[in-house]
């Protein structure tokens, strides 16, 4: 598994759906994340949250060809 270590803010997060867009601090790309792919421990995340995550490249068609996963609060 590829994964690389980013820092970045919450632009979206929807409770009810679970899922988020993240702002890369770096590139300014957005990456999608679900609540299944929080860090352990993580149970929400809150719009303009400073967080740390992985990305991970995936097969399946999606804007940056990676999601974002184990993100966890870094406030």
């Amino acid at each position: 598994m590829e994964t690389e270590t980013r820092t970045g803010i919450v632009k979206f997060w929807h409770d009810l759906k679970g899922y988020a867009i993240l702002i890369d601090d770096e590139t300014k790309k957005e990456y999608y994340t679900y609540k299944k792919l929080l860090a352990e421990g993580e149970t929400r995340l809150v719009g303009n949250e400073k967080v740390q995550f992985e990305l991970k490249k995936v097969n399946k068609e999606t804007p940056n060809g990676h999601h974002a996963i184990n993100i966890k609060s870094i406030n």
